[in-house]
């Protein structure tokens, strides 16, 4: 998440002569920003603002139309330089694919041409009554997938490439749907765009693979997939026995975000001469939901101007994975070793996103003796645990892959989709509400363990009132200063964190009323 996007509202203003000369209005930048993040009723033009991939900016403050003929933006805009210097204001046509991004100050009708544009366009829009209370909170995810059974908040099976938050970090995420012996000739699966997000699908695929009765698939965090069999509990912690939604979860540290905690397991009777897994069902607490939205909160009114900047550069992982994210750490197994009286790191699990669990296995090495020691390390706070048990791997596996075969989108069968889905040079777009049901034939009627691929990227909203929150000091400080960070914000994260899950889940996006029409 997954979830899984940055940016204040500035007073619009035009600069008009008072003179009694002819009046023109004239557009300076600041004025330009402002126009585009204030929200405007539903009769009122879109104004549409192009960040290119030279770094100048195209603003078209009034009508503007897409030529799907030549895939360009038509229409009258002032143009400025990558120092926001304004170089002209004329008609003129802007090729779509000079654009870094687009950013329009109210949600796009599909019509007109408009779809062009909206895998790369940042919309602002209003937040929801239930988040007022705990604006950091609010439900955000890339794209959700439920079986037709699924009940319930915590029932996802999957969250689609939850960090994938701009084109360029676009991949595909591999998720284990806990369905180990699906029987039948085809398979459905309801996936949802359930947050203010524009959620951009090149491929979605299932991953199949033969059920055997005494073993179990599962997947390694680098992609590949191992038969196990059986499954070894640990004797001293009860919580972690069954995948059951009774997770661990211990509250951060309230003076210092980055507090790490440790947790000891205990292991008899395994095998000896097999290799040997760990099988841990995780996933993230809202921890990194609550980043994530106060990152673009600080970015304000320059979200797009930043956004569109680390898409250029293309840094963005290498400058938060050497600082913020090494400051938090990842999911560490450690195994104790009785020759050498010291715990050796096994490796490490990680996952972002809080709204599936994720299945994954990590291989053990040096394991000497049927009677094992292991010990998780972990931020406080950020990881919620529901199983840990060790199983023998006997063999790496490979899937059979399988496209959808049909789409249904919002309750109609969509056979453009359907294709969408099948033809990576052309995404299918999901906006928020949106629902489609994906079936998928198996290759025979013998029972199968299914996983999911889904490659794609999404682009989060920002929120009106988020706006007032920018604060650069803040945003250098988390991207360069991720220590004094993390224990600056302890105490404000600790308010927030009381209510934080109530509000999350509270407030999805509903999903879009299905028509009538056949």
């Amino acid at each position: 998440m997954k979830t899984s996007s940055f940016f204040a509202i500035l007073i619009l203003g035009l600069i008009l002569s008072t003179s009694c000369k002819e009046h023109k209005f004239q557009w300076t930048y600041k004025d330009a920003q402002a126009a585009t993040q204030k929200q405007t009723e539903t009769e009122a033009p879109t104004v549409l603002k192009a960040h290119l991939k030279n770094g100048s900016v195209y603003f078209f403050p009034g009508e503007w139309t897409v030529d799907t003929n030549t895939s360009a933006v038509s229409g009258y805009a002032y143009v400025y330089d990558y120092n926001r210097d304004l170089l002209k204001n004329e008609d003129l046509l802007l090729p779509i694919d000079s654009v870094v991004f687009f950013e329009v100050n109210k949600e796009l009708a599909l019509n007109n041409g408009h779809a062009m544009l909206l895998p790369l366009t940042l919309v602002n829009t209003t937040i929801s009554i239930v988040c007022l209370a705990n604006p950091k909170a609010c439900f955000g995810s890339c794209p959700t997938f439920y079986t037709n059974e699924d009940q319930g908040l915590f029932s996802a099976r999957a969250e689609g490439f939850s960090n994938a938050i701009m084109p360029s970090l676009e991949y595909a995420d591999i998720d284990d749907l806990q369905i180990s012996s699906h029987q039948g000739p085809s398979f459905d699966l309801l996936m949802k765009n359930e947050a203010q997000e524009t959620h951009v699908l090149r491929s979605i695929k299932l991953y199949a693979f033969k059920a055997k009765n005494d073993e179990q698939v599962y997947q390694s965090r680098a992609g590949k997939f191992f038969a196990g069999k059986g499954l070894y509990k640990p004797i001293n912690a009860s919580l972690f026995k069954e995948a059951d939604q009774e997770e661990y979860y211990s509250e951060a540290d309230s003076e210092d975000l980055a507090t790490k905690e440790e947790l000891v397991l205990d292991f008899e009777g395994i095998p000896e001469g097999q290799d040997i897994g760990l099988v841990l069902d995780f996933r993230q607490s809202l921890m990194t939901t609550y980043f994530i939205n106060n990152a673009i909160s600080y970015m304000g009114d320059a979200y797009s101007e930043i956004l569109s900047d680390l898409e250029r550069k293309g840094n963005f992982y290498e400058t938060m994975d050497g600082g913020f994210k090494n400051e938090l750490g990842e999911l560490e197994v450690l195994l104790w070793n009785e020759e050498n009286s010291s715990w050796e790191l096994q490796g490490a699990f990680y996952e972002t996103g809080p709204i599936a669990v994720n299945r994954q296995l990590l291989k053990l090495t040096n394991v000497s003796s049927r009677n094992l020691k292991l010990k998780l390390r972990m931020n406080k706070g950020l990881w919620r645990i529901d199983r840990a048990n060790l199983t023998v791997i006997k063999g790496q596996l490979e899937p059979q892959i399988i496209e959808p075969n049909n789409v249904d989108y919002n309750g109609l069968k969509s056979p453009s989709h359907l294709k969408q889905l099948n033809s990576p040079e052309s995404p299918m777009l999901s906006m928020p509400g949106d629902q489609f049901l994906l079936s998928f034939s198996l290759p025979s009627a013998e029972p199968y363990a299914l996983f999911l691929s889904a490659q794609g990227y999404y682009l989060e909203w920002m929120r009106d009132e988020w706006l007032g929150d920018k604060d650069p000091r803040k945003l250098r400080r988390m991207f360069y200063q991720p220590s004094r960070y993390l224990k600056d914000e302890a105490e404000a994260f600790k308010i927030y964190e009381q209510t934080m899950e109530s509000v999350f889940w509270s407030s999805q996006v509903p999903p879009k009323p299905i028509s009538s029409k056949k």
